[in-house]
């Protein structure tokens, strides 16, 4: 799917193993451990964009970690990689756990500019089917969707 239209998916790194870009042993964001240390975010990093290189044929250029929360250091670390850190605005699903109603009640709220986070890949959660039934009405109202790097960002 994202192969077969790049022209609505970009893909970007989140990382090998989906660990929060926070540095120290023993930290946790949402309960998630943090990396050990500086190599393993680098590892975290490098490993995913290898990986996307040989599927795509380009590199990434932004990375957002799990639960998009950073340190000092992991940003620095990041952005030394030569990414442009990513974030969000706009949660819509609630990491897949929202209803139908819920995810289409935050979709309805988005402003121009928001950059909106969902889980489409969970077969399970109800997002893919709440963004086709939301999508018609943003479109309506004259909304336009960019991937990242068709968007006009500004750096944080």
């Amino acid at each position: 799917m994202l192969l077969a239209h790049p022209d609505l998916f970009e893909l970007e790194d989140h990382g090998t193993s989906h660990v929060p870009a926070v540095i120290g042993t023993g930290r946790r964001v949402y309960g998630i451990a943090a990396e050990p240390d500086a190599a393993h975010l680098e590892e975290e990093v490098s490993g995913a964009a290898q990986a996307i290189r040989s599927l795509t044929g380009r590199a990434p250029v932004f990375f957002r970690g799990a639960t998009a929360i950073y340190d000092a250091q992991s940003m620095q670390i990041i952005r030394s990689m030569g990414y442009q850190v990513a974030g969000f605005s706009v949660n819509a699903d609630a990491g897949a756990t929202l209803s139908e109603a819920q995810i289409s009640a935050r979709l309805r709220a988005v402003q121009p500019g928001d950059i909106v986070i969902a889980h489409m890949n969970k077969p399970a959660g109800s997002t893919a089917e709440a963004f086709a039934a939301t999508l018609p009405s943003l479109l309506a109202k004259g909304y336009r969707f960019v991937t990242l790097s068709g968007g006009r960002l500004q750096p944080a």
